[in-house]
Formats: structure tokens, C-alpha cells, sequence
């Protein structure tokens, strides 16, 4: 048999290699774009593939037919089959009995490289344990000397497929794709990348009435720092690794060498984008492969909102129970960002690891800013009313009271002929209301009442953000150079103390400090700047450093408790308790206990 030249045969192994992979009910519409324009490769193929699903296919099954036994094991019947290999659903009779998937090489293809690869595989699944992630059970060789794995049996279904079936939200899709991020993580933290991540290597079950989706197929997988095998596995010159619509644009540039887990956070990218809009971000059965291969390396990707306006659009929608124009606002902003970040172009642009991808739709999943977005005040703000809707409706009934109830009196003070002291107590009354409600728009005076109440329940991270968002309101209204900027920039600094953020603080609180002692020196703020930025020292165990600002800090704000008032005493008691801390870290207990004895210690933490 002649394939011509090297080029040409090497796009002959490259095109079996994924038309034996391809679904048997897609492969003539695959073979037909592939080889457009080329009606003598098109002929080839056919007779290549005939030969490998004729003569081969008979041998395998007359000598790896249903009913064999290899070792403990019975094959019932073949559930899976592969460029390299076979799956069998299995029983085994000994030490437990169960069903299980018992992976083989096709016969005729125990050729050196595919065998590197198949040990390849093993090993890497030997490596992990995840509830994600298809478990290995055993591992031998048959009679005939080749080599097998038996791995756990999955009776589940694609993880689209079993979304669509159900007819799951896009939250409910959601949560169910957070569970293959976290199996994901698991194998790049043990160093393997899968680098065919698709919808049919994710399998999902029900496990006590949740959806549970299990990683399966690591055929291809590449270790980044440990050899699996003892045999060199060596990816040919121009091959392709991993299945055309869900690659990355690194796995079709490259020969294998230059790919990290970055790859997989791609492969992720693109099932989300299908989970969302029903189909990847390029259909290459519309167009052909050389076209698809130029657009996944050089085209911007569609959001997945604007896939959402197709056609089949309607049937997409009912399965994520919805409606069109409905599924695309909701997916539209947040979901959209994430989607395309997971699939930049420039890797280094994408997520880090599938865990900040996970992480990023979880804080969507919990109506937190997320990072694919700039945080902007008012995108900020709008997520600050969509986790605190509740919280913001009682409020505004709570003011909507007071109003009635200032209505009742005006009318009662009317009929006492005072409308004179009315009027003046009115207009008072009105502007002091004012005066408060000024920030509501921009929700700044909100933000500040709910990071101190995060801040009193420990909820640090949580009031990290809102301090964050009312700093940049402050300096966005008043500027830098103001006194109210500077109590939120204190006010920020305690939140990320709190947090154990302690550079944070320190830049945040030095700032505040030098702003006090320039204009407002002899104030109890400039104290409290004073206390933040010892204690941000001391977190970072410059005691030296800390200890003259923290005691200054205290006795300032102790000869000052006078004009603090009661609701910021809580901040006289913590400097009166990091500088315990302070001694305590720095190995000077007796300085502590006689600080404790002279000053008390309320216990107030960070």
C-alpha cells in the first residue's frame, strides 16, 4: 500500500486516529469535511477504516468476545471503544462480587507506542482518588500478553446529555460542573493533565438523588513531572492530540511539549459554554476542518448570550427550563465573562487552574462580584443588592414607617395651631434625613452599616469587599485628601488585619496615618491609623517596628475616649489587646502579663 509522501501519510494517521474516535453515527460527516477536495483521500479512508472495522473487529471479537473471562473477570459486553482501545462491562466473581469496566487494547493495535499510552493511562488513574474521577480497581495482562485495567463502571450518561434529560436551570448546571473543576484540580495537583476533557469523558450518575459526575478516559493524558511508564510515549509530528472541538489553541499549534493544565481549563471553558448555550463555541460540522482549525486559533469565541439567539434556540431554552430572551439576560455579564475567560487565546490571560474557575462561578452561584468582570462601584453595588434583597426591602419599609409616622405628627402638630415649630423641627428633620439618605443611590452609607456588621460576626473576607467598594466611593466623591476618605481607608485596613492580610493593611493603614498626622494630628483617627499600622507590623513580625506605634496608638485613643463615644470604643479595646499579642509573638511574656495586669485584656481578636 502506497501513501505518498511523508506529509500525506502522516494526514492519513492523523485522520484515522480521529475518525476512530469519532461517534460511528458522526464519522461519515466528519470524513466529508476533512477530506473536501480531496476525493482520493476520501477513498482511502473508506478503505482503511473498512479494514480496521472488518478483519480486525472480527478477530478481536472471536478472541476477546462476550463471555471471555480474564482473570476474575467475565465480559457481558463492549460499552465503549476508543482509537486504542475497548471497554467491556464486566463481572467479577472474586474477592467481591460486582460489575465493573474493563479496558483492553484492540486487538491488532498492540503496536509499542499504543501500549506506552495505554500504560500511560493506568498509571495515571492509579494516581488518583476522587469521588470525580473513575476509580482503578486492578490492572493485569491477559494470556496473550496484553495489557489491561479494570476500572469502576459508570452507568451514567454525558454530562450535557444528562442536563438536557433533566431538564436542568443554569444554576443547577452549574453546581453540577463545580464538581468536575474540583475533579479536574485533583489530577493537575497529582500532576496529570487529561487533555481530551468532553462532554462523553463525563459521565454523570445519581448518588442518593444528587447528581454526581465522574472523569473518565485519560487516554491521552500527559504527566508534567513524573514518568508513568517505563516506555517513552512520543506524540508524532503533526498529530493531534485530543478531540478537535473542545482542544485548546496551544494543543493544535504544538507538538505536546508546551501544554500545562491551562489546556484543561480550556477544554472546561468550552463544556461550560455548551452547558449554557447548547453548543460549543465552534460547530465543526458546518465548516471545514481547516477552517475550524484556523478559527479555534485565531477567532474570538461568540459570547454564549448571543449563541443563545439561534435557531434551535427555543428547544435550548426548555431544556434549561426558560425561554429564550429570558436564558440570554441571565447568561449575559457574569456567565458570559467566565465563559470567555476560561477560553481566551493567550493562556496566560485564562483562569489559572480549573480551582479559579470553579471559584469564579461559585461567587456567580452566590451573587458575589466576580473576577472575569472589572469591579466597578455600580456593578459592585448591583451585586450587593442581589445577595442582600431581603435585608434591603425591610429597610426600605422600615423608612417608608418613619415617614407615615412623621406624616401623623406634622397633621397632629397642624391641628395645635405649632405650625411654626412644625415647620422649623420639619425642615430640620427632612434635611438631617437627607443627609442620610444622600449615599443610598450610590448604596455607599449601606456598604459601610454592612461591612462593620460583617466585620462584628468575623465574616472578614466579606467585609474586606465592602470596605473596598466604600474606599473607592469615598475617593471617587471626595477625594483622597479628605478626612471621611481616610476613616474608610482605616476602616479598611482593620478588615483586612482581620483577614491576616497584613501588607494590605499595613500600605492602607500607612496611608490613613500619614494623612492624619499632616492635617489632623491631635484626632483620635490619627490614633487609630497609628494602632492599625503597629498591628499590621506586627503580623508580619517587624515587633520592633510595631511596638512604638501601637503603645502611642492606645494612649492616644485612651486620652481621647472621651470624644470617641461608645460605638467605637471597640476600637480601644483592640489596640489595648494587640499589644498583648505584640509581647505574646515576640516571646515577651512577663512584658505581657504586666500589660495585661496595668491595662486589662478584653480579648478582642483581630
Amino acid at each position: 500500500m502506497s501513501f505518498g509522501n511523508a506529509e500525506r501519510h502522516q494526514r492519513l494517521f492523523e485522520l484515522i486516529r480521529m475518525a476512530l474516535d469519532a461517534d460511528p453515527a458522526q464519522r461519515a460527516a466528519f470524513l466529508d469535511q476533512a477530506c473536501a477536495g480531496d476525493p482520493e483521500l476520501r477513498r482511502e479512508m473508506d478503505r482503511l477504516l473498512t479494514a480496521d472495522t472488518g478483519t480486525a473487529t472480527a478477530s478481536m471479537e472471536s478472541a476477546e468476545g462476550v463471555g471471555r473471562t480474564i482473570g476474575p473477570y467475565r465480559l457481558l459486553q463492549k460499552i465503549g471503544e476508543g482509537g486504542m482501545g475497548v471497554v467491556w462491562l464486566a463481572d467479577q466473581a472474586e474477592p467481591v462480587r460486582r460489575r465493573v469496566a474493563l479496558k483492553l487494547i484492540k486487538a491488532g493495535m498492540s503496536t509499542h507506542e499504543v501500549i506506552a499510552r495505554f500504560e500511560s493511562e493506568r498509571q495515571a488513574l492509579a494516581l488518583m482518588d476522587h469521588p470525580a474521577i473513575a476509580r482503578v480497581f486492578d490492572a493485569g495482562t491477559t494470556l496473550e500478553g496484553s495489557p489491561y485495567f479494570v476500572m469502576e463502571y459508570i452507568a451514567g450518561v454525558p454530562i450535557t446529555t444528562y442536563c438536557d434529560n433533566r431538564r436542568l436551570g443554569a444554576h443547577q448546571r452549574l453546581e453540577v460542573f463545580l464538581r468536575v473543576c474540583e475533579g479536574v484540580q485533583h489530577a493537575h495537583q497529582k500532576a496529570i493533565i487529561h487533555r481530551d476533557l468532553k462532554p462523553s469523558n463525563i459521565l454523570v450518575t445519581e448518588v442518593a438523588g444528587r447528581a454526581t459526575p465522574k472523569i473518565i478516559d485519560f487516554g491521552v493524558v500527559k504527566a508534567l513531572s513524573q514518568k508513568l511508564t517505563e516506555e517513552t510515549v512520543f506524540t508524532r509530528f503533526g498529530a493531534l492530540i485530543g478531540t478537535p472541538e473542545y482542544m485548546s489553541p496551544e494543543q493544535a499549534n504544538s507538538l505536546g511539549e508546551d501544554i500545562d493544565t491551562r489546556t484543561d481549563v480550556y477544554s472546561l471553558g468550552v463544556i461550560l459554554y455548551e452547558l449554557l448555550a447548547g453548543a460549543p463555541p465552534i460547530d465543526s460540522r458546518t465548516i471545514a476542518f481547516e477552517e475550524f482549525l484556523r478559527r479555534l486559533r485565531e477567532e474570538a469565541p461568540p459570547k454564549p448570550s448571543a449563541r443563545i439567539g439561534r435557531p434551535d434556540a427555543t428547544e435550548v431554552a426548555r431544556n434549561r427550563q426558560s425561554e429564550p430572551p429570558e436564558l440570554a439576560r441571565l447568561v449575559r455579564g457574569d456567565l458570559d465573562s467566565i465563559a470567555l475567560k476560561a477560553l481566551e487565546k493567550d493562556r496566560s490571560r485564562r483562569y489559572g487552574s480549573a480551582s479559579d474557575l470553579a471559584a469564579d462561578v461559585g461567587r456567580y452561584l452566590r451573587n458575589e462580584a466576580v473576577l472575569a468582570v472589572s469591579p466597578s462601584v455600580a456593578y459592585l453595588g448591583r451585586k450587593l443588592v442581589r445577595r442582600y434583597r431581603s435585608a434591603l426591602v425591610t429597610a426600605c419599609a422600615f423608612v417608608l414607617v418613619l415617614i407615615v409616622a412623621a406624616v401623623m405628627i406634622v397633621r397632629q402638630s397642624v391641628r395645635a395651631n405649632r405650625e411654626a415649630a412644625v415647620t422649623d423641627a420639619l425642615g430640620k428633620g427632612i434635611h438631617t434625613y437627607m443627609l442620610g439618605m444622600r449615599g443610598i443611590p450610590s448604596m455607599t452609607d449601606l456598604l459601610k452599616d454592612f461591612a462593620a456588621m460583617h466585620q462584628r460576626q468575623g465574616q472578614y473576607a466579606i467585609a474586606g469587599r465592602e470596605t473596598l467598594l466604600v474606599l473607592m466611593e469615598r475617593r471617587r466623591t471626595l477625594g483622597s485628601d479628605n478626612p471621611v476618605t481616610m476613616a474608610a481607608a482605616a476602616d479598611m485596613a482593620l478588615a483586612r488585619l482581620s483577614e491576616g492580610n497584613f501588607h494590605s493593611s499595613e500600605w492602607v493603614a500607612r496611608e490613613a496615618l500619614e494623612f492624619y498626622r499632616k492635617r489632623q494630628p491631635d484626632d483620635w483617627q490619627r490614633f487609630r491609623a497609628e494602632s492599625l499600622l503597629g498591628a499590621s507590623l506586627a503580623g508580619q513580625k517587624k515587633y520592633a517596628e510595631a511596638e512604638p506605634l501601637l503603645l502611642e496608638g492606645y494612649q492616644g485613643m485612651l486620652a481621647r475616649k472621651e470624644r470617641i463615644g461608645e460605638t467605637n470604643r471597640s476600637h480601644l479595646d483592640r489596640a489595648r489587646e494587640w499589644i498583648v499579642q505584640l509581647y505574646q509573638a515576640w516571646g515577651k511574656s512577663e512584658k505581657a502579663d504586666e500589660w495585661k495586669k496595668k491595662h486589662g485584656s478584653p480579648n478582642v481578636k483581630y
